[in-house]
């Protein structure tokens, strides 16, 4: 067979098209406006890092963003520590039903954030269920999942699966 260098055009190939303009449209296009508008004054036109200063200048916000940072390390780093073991015991040793676990896991990142959210304020939140039974057994007062050790254990947990 020899190259003709012509390339048909298959529904496939449409697709893939339409799929990276409405990308393009809804994502990097908003994305540009932003960071363009971030840097540039809108009565003048010049470019200008003020809102970035201003930002900076508030404690709330760097405060904000470094705590997130902290949360997302400390978070991955779990995550992994238990995610890895646990992706290495489920391939390497036979066990019975692995594949409905693996299923469930599938499952689990199908289900919108919200429903998950939901969930764990059920489960662990002021009035969750496991809080209470912890607060009776133990005769300690739990305040929930809510504050950095609620966010990293939430997130490690939903996250390695």
């Amino acid at each position: 067979m020899e190259y003709s260098g012509k390339k048909e055009i298959n529904i496939w190939k449409v697709f893939t098209i339409a799929i990276l303009i409405i990308f393009s449209l809804f994502i990097i296009y908003p994305l540009i406006l932003v960071l363009y508008k971030s840097v540039v004054e809108p009565e003048s036109g010049r470019l200008t890092l003020d809102y970035f200063k201003k930002f900076f200048m508030r404690k709330y916000y760097w405060s904000t963003l470094v705590n997130s940072f902290k949360v997302t390390v400390v978070a991955t780093s779990l995550s992994v520590a238990i995610g890895l073991p646990m992706a290495y015991i489920l391939r390497s040793v036979k066990i019975k039903g692995s594949g409905i676990l693996d299923i469930l896991i599938v499952i689990s990142y199908l289900s919108p954030p919200f429903i998950g959210a939901y969930a764990w304020i059920q489960l662990l939140g002021r009035n969750g269920v496991i809080t209470k039974v912890i607060n009776s057994i133990f005769n300690i007062h739990l305040n929930g999942i809510y504050g950095f050790a609620g966010i990293v254990l939430v997130f490690t947990l939903h996250h390695f699966l």
